[in-house]
């Protein structure tokens, strides 16, 4: 799929508006607020860890709205993470987020949403956290059987686990 062309396409559109409408906290699919411990903003530091150990050990400045995260994980290794922030991200440090977790296709990896796409100026007028994780070359978003031994690499658990604890811890 020709990702530039797929954003001229109506039904595209409409589904990332649908996607950056406003969320009603009181809905149902509403997560409600983060722990308070969650709160603390995403500086070039480590802060916490997911439960098994992986933690950010990096975090690269691209420009005002985005940053490049470098995360160590027993399940996969070291894998790089985009985010997209909101625009006052650096200004409301306290405050939680709606977070939007995109997956790239194969062979690509964490910055195609970016590079690809008219994301960045289609989040700018929201409040919208965008998170990019790489998949891998081969992950496929699924954990591997390595011939029923298990272990690397473990793209889901990275994804539905490691990630998700340390974009709300941190």
């Amino acid at each position: 799929i020709d990702l530039r062309r797929l954003r001229d396409e109506p039904e595209y559109r409409a589904g990332i508006e649908r996607l950056l409408a406003p969320v009603d906290p009181a809905s149902p699919v509403s997560a409600g607020p983060l722990p308070a411990t969650a709160a603390a903003t995403l500086a070039p530091a480590v802060g916490e860890p997911a439960d098994d150990g992986a933690r950010i050990t990096h975090v690269d400045t691209v420009d005002a709205r985005t940053r490049d995260l470098t995360i160590e994980s027993p399940s996969v290794g070291s894998v790089k993470v985009r985010l997209l922030l909101p625009a006052n991200f650096d200004k409301e440090p306290g405050t939680t987020w709606p977070v939007l977790y995109l997956l790239h296709g194969s062979s690509g990896n964490h910055e195609d949403w970016t590079n690809l796409t008219d994301l960045e100026d289609l989040t700018a007028p929201t409040d919208l956290l965008v998170v990019m994780p790489d998949g891998g070359a081969e992950g496929w978003y699924a954990d591997h059987w390595n011939l029923g031994n298990g272990g690397q690499p473990a793209w889901e658990t990275f994804h539905t686990t490691e990630l998700l604890q340390l974009i709300e811890r941190n």
